[in-house]
């Protein structure tokens, strides 16, 4: 009888565990902001949720929130500073990309795509595509391929990856 209750207990113990590991039981946060400057409050959102927030100061740099924020997610924590400006964001893995909507976004940024290959030709995956001294950058998928917004006149991105020298290659219009 003993035997079988202190299997049941480590039994709920592990299970526990392992919903408090995966953020299942993850307590919301609360976030304070009085005019506060976005590249700070995307800052704060990375640290308090152990994310990557992703964008072009230019388009940030002038914009302030003043906003009282309790939630568990960090995408909504992001949707809320961004609320009622003409931008978006997106996610994917462990980061949010926020990026300017419509014609303001298309005015001020190319599209860049592409594939980053390994020395031996084969695609790599989660690299990350970043444009220099600027948050703004995504990561290559499965398939090696990766799409990113960048600002005009960038001329050059950098490519990293755990375990690999960062690589800053030139931008073309090819």
């Amino acid at each position: 009888m003993t035997r079988k209750v202190l299997v049941t207990f480590a039994l709920l113990v592990t299970i526990a565990t392992g919903l408090w590991a995966q953020g299942a039981t993850k307590e919301p946060v609360t976030l304070t902001f009085d005019r506060t400057e976005w590249s700070k409050a995307f800052n704060e959102i990375e640290q308090q949720f152990g994310c990557k927030v992703l964008f072009v100061n230019d388009d940030v740099k002038d914009r302030r929130v003043t906003a009282t924020i309790r939630t568990s997610s960090a995408e909504e924590a992001v949707r809320r500073v961004i609320a009622d400006a003409p931008f978006d964001c997106s996610v994917r893995d462990n980061f949010i990309t926020v990026t300017l909507r419509g014609d303001e976004h298309t005015d001020r940024v190319n599209e860049m795509r592409g594939i980053v290959y390994d020395v031996e030709g084969n695609p790599l995956p989660g690299v990350t595509v970043q444009v220099p001294g600027n948050k703004m950058g995504t990561i290559t998928d499965g398939n090696g391929r990766f799409r990113i917004s960048i600002p005009r006149g960038t001329t050059y991105i950098n490519l990293s990856f755990v375990g690999m020298q960062q690589e800053n290659i030139r931008v073309s219009s090819k």
